[in-house]
């Protein structure tokens, strides 16, 4: 037991594998910006998903209170879950 866990005792859980395809383009351009910050391309990786998902969590847990007291049903028909760019335009207002 270490003083940042409070005296709590703290499990690793193993670290899951993840496989990414991306085009020959991005590819080439992701080895160049791993090549320039000096790491492999799978550290890079790590920690642009690790910073995404903590961004993700923390927008989460600021807006969620502020979108509940919005009263949106977050009901979207066919588009629950992901999202497009951008939704259908509304067919009642064109003309």
């Amino acid at each position: 037991m270490d003083a940042q866990s409070g005296g709590r005792r703290t499990v690793s859980l193993p670290r899951q594998d993840l496989k990414v395809k991306v085009d020959a383009e991005v590819h080439e351009a992701f080895s160049a910006i791993a090549e320039y910050e000096g790491l492999q391309l799978n550290q890079l990786l790590e920690r642009l998903i690790m910073s995404f998902c903590l961004r993700e969590q923390h927008r989460q847990k600021v807006l969620g209170p502020k979108i509940a007291r919005l009263r949106i049903s977050g009901n979207l028909g066919d588009y629950q879950g992901i999202l497009p760019l951008a939704l259908p335009a509304d067919e009642s207002n064109t003309r």
